[in-house]
């Protein structure tokens, strides 16, 4: 019997840093929980809390999708899109591509990103609320349910890709998704040019969704 409450709102908490300024999604993005979100794992008692992200955030289509030591960062920032009902794609910052099933319905088939569009690869059902752990993320990839995105072996390696692997209720499927994810600008600094002082405008967050689209339509591969 797995113990939810208590682990969950560790995990939830571990995202939950002082975070002040909301991040942004495209204007043209359909969300039903508005934001961005960080996909947690924690496959051991003792193991660090995991986040996932592309395993180069300035990857393209096809890029692996890896655990790594959650941070605040783009890559590791999700946005659910509503398909229907609690079906979602989950559509990354950085890269502005989807998290997606590489293949077919079949335990050990890894997860990348890829262009967001309707096929099935891309849908995955996540019948909670916004934030909300442990659960599994089933693929619905070729019209299944019986397969959840996993981390093989139960690996802590940062930098592991994940895959999907028939659902079997490990913390290896037990998933975190917190958020929304914020996070502090910085404040303004007082600069001297040759024209006397002034206000140096703060960094601003830069939205580069789509950024790393590569040219061509996607579809079924």
């Amino acid at each position: 019997m797995r113990i939810r409450s208590r682990t969950a709102g560790l995990l939830l908490a571990a995202a939950a840093a002082s975070f002040a300024v909301a991040t942004a999604l495209p204007a043209s993005a359909s969300t039903s929980p508005a934001g961005y979100y960080q996909i947690l794992v924690r496959v051991a008692t003792n193991a660090p809390v995991m986040c996932l992200q592309p395993a180069d955030p300035a990857g393209g289509a096809g890029t692996a999708i890896v655990q790594q030591p959650c941070a605040a960062v783009q890559a590791q920032n999700w946005a659910p899109l509503s398909v229907s009902g609690t079906s979602y794609r989950f559509l990354n910052q950085a890269s502005g591509l989807c998290l997606d099933v590489a293949g077919g319905a079949a335990s050990g088939t890894p997860a990348d990103q890829w262009p967001c569009n309707s096929i099935s690869n891309e849908r995955w059902s996540w019948p909670h609320s916004f934030p909300d752990g442990l659960w599994p993320i089933r693929s619905q990839v070729a019209g299944t349910s019986s397969y959840c995105l996993d981390v093989p072996g139960a690996s802590a390696q940062a930098g592991l890709g994940v895959q999907i692997y028939r659902c079997n209720g490990t913390a290896a499927q037990a998933w975190a998704i917190a958020g929304p994810v914020t996070w502090q600008l910085p404040r303004r600094r007082r600069i001297r040019t040759g024209a006397g002082p002034g206000l140096q405008p703060p960094c601003q967050p830069v939205n580069r969704t789509g950024q790393n689209r590569r040219s061509g339509a996607a579809g079924p591969r």
